[in-house]
């Protein structure tokens, strides 16, 4: 037999709105040991509210989506259970979905969450997104929930935004290959049109303008933020002998890239150093401690939860965007050049 509201109500000897207080975590003038009494009555008897009911009377599902590129990537793996660990604390569950880099489905992703009724959007944008921004604009501009966007950034659109320093991290990435003595630097960089994969490319020319290095054009080969990009774009870097460090847009292809090293009998550092970015733990796990940049996900997550329930709740109002600061992992990928 399912238990009910007004079951536990009759039990604990109190109204049903004093137990969904309770049971809601809302403010209230209720002892500490009548709200353990009726917490352990619930708990006891399986208690489970009737979300399509509770729903109905409030308007609110307490349903968030979730809308990722690319769940094979372990930094949005990692981000995605960080932001559904801080919502269940608030009460709220997650559901997750996978645009896997594509527009269409990111539209229909967001289209389906938004008919079963979702309370808010996360959304990190694809990269087919950026190839067409005034379409996208025009779809984010008529969504009728709150949403954040993280990560991928859209300077474009008037919304509420989190996302990493990204020309920051790009200078960073490449500073490290320069203070160790490299200055003939490679660079392996995502599509221009993607905002932060730009950023990084443009933080890696800063880097070395202020060094009075001149790029060579032929140091610098484009991936897809995947680990096959990196595999391929290793083939343009590797050409050129005389490209002694590496910098990375991203750590997928940064495995790529040392996939097609190995291939070739070289060995990290002692044959060429390399600096990735996001700092995954799974990849320093499966290969080394890979010096790169760290985009602390725990922080990105606990941001945009932040910025979203304020807006659903009206406690932020305004299109904020949070710029957080990357920092440095120096690992063990990068040797000394004399």
């Amino acid at each position: 037999m399912k238990i009910k509201m007004k079951d536990i109500a009759n039990m604990a000897g109190v109204s049903e709105t004093t137990v969904s207080l309770v049971l809601n975590n809302k403010e209230s003038r209720i002892s500490k040991k009548k709200q353990d009494e009726i917490k352990e009555l619930a708990k006891k008897y399986h208690y489970r509210p009737n979300m399509s009911a509770r729903g109905l009377a409030s308007r609110k599902t307490n349903m968030i989506g979730l809308v990722i590129p690319d769940i094979e990537n372990s930094f949005f793996a990692q981000l995605a259970k960080n932001i559904d660990l801080m919502l269940r604390e608030k009460g709220y569950f997650l559901i997750l979905t996978n645009s896997d880099d594509s527009q269409e489905n990111e539209f229909q992703l967001i289209d389906q969450l938004i008919n079963i009724g979702v309370d808010g959007l996360l959304i990190t944008l694809s990269n087919e997104s950026y190839s067409d921004k005034k379409k996208t604009i025009e779809k984010l501009n008529e969504l009728t929930v709150p949403y954040v966007l993280m990560d991928r950034n859209l300077p474009e659109l008037a919304c509420k935004q989190v996302y990493y320093d990204n020309v920051l991290g790009g200078y960073l990435a490449t500073k490290m290959l320069l203070d160790a003595g490299h200055k003939n630097i490679g660079f392996i960089k995502a599509s221009s049109e993607i905002e932060n994969a730009n950023d990084r490319w443009l933080g890696y020319q800063k880097a070395m303008k202020e060094n009075k290095i001149k790029i060579n054009e032929d140091w610098v080969a484009t991936g897809n933020y995947r680990v096959q990009g990196g595999y391929d774009a290793a083939t343009q870097i590797l050409e050129n002998q005389e490209i002694t460090g590496v910098a990375v847009a991203n750590d997928m292809m940064a495995l790529g890239f040392i996939k097609k090293v190995k291939e070739q009998q070289l060995e990290i550092p002692e044959d060429i150093s390399i600096v990735g970015y996001d700092h995954s733990e799974i990849l320093e796990a499966m290969i080394m401690p890979l010096s790169s940049i760290i985009q602390d996900s725990d922080k990105l997550a606990e941001e945009s939860v932040s910025l979203l329930i304020g807006e659903i709740d009206g406690s932020i109002k305004g299109n904020e965007k949070r710029v957080l600061t990357p920092e440095i992992f120096a690992g063990n990928s990068v040797k000394k050049y004399i």
